[in-house]
């Protein structure tokens, strides 16, 4: 009963280690594809683990909405959370994914992770937390 106890663990601790791996490499990708997107006003942060949730955070000037915060500047175009968690994932998938995206993006959902993008209103400090909805690519 030991032997089949200590094998399970053995087994359970490869298979973190095979997920870690797959994430860190998911979150180094994903890392080198968004400082690409620094922009007049939007700078991307970084990408960090909270749980299972990859939080990729982008700090917004909100200098360009003229005194108004984010969120207020964000209402006033009728934009939300699950709105803006919308447009980046049309932006983020809008080619055709080949077959090893796909597979990878199979393998983020089965380990159970989400994306999330979060938006740090500067210098208001306010945050949205937008769902990248990935998973809608797979079906």
């Amino acid at each position: 009963m030991l032997i089949l106890a200590i094998a399970g663990v053995a087994g359970a601790q490869a298979q973190n280690e095979t997920e870690q791996a797959f994430i860190n490499g998911f979150i180094e990708g994903l890392d080198q594809e968004l400082a690409a997107l620094n922009e007049a006003g939007m700078i991307y942060d970084d990408t960090n683990l909270e749980g299972k949730n990859i939080i990729c955070s982008i700090i917004l000037d909100e200098a360009q909405f003229g005194g108004m915060s984010m969120i207020a500047a964000f209402q006033m175009i009728g934009v939300d959370e699950e709105t803006f968690g919308e447009m980046m994932r049309k932006e983020m998938f809008s080619q055709n994914l080949g077959a090893d995206e796909r597979a990878g993006l199979q393998m983020l959902k089965d380990y159970g992770y989400k994306i999330y993008f979060r938006i740090i209103g500067s210098p208001s400090g306010e945050e949205m937390n937008c769902l990248v909805d990935y998973e809608a690519v797979l079906e």
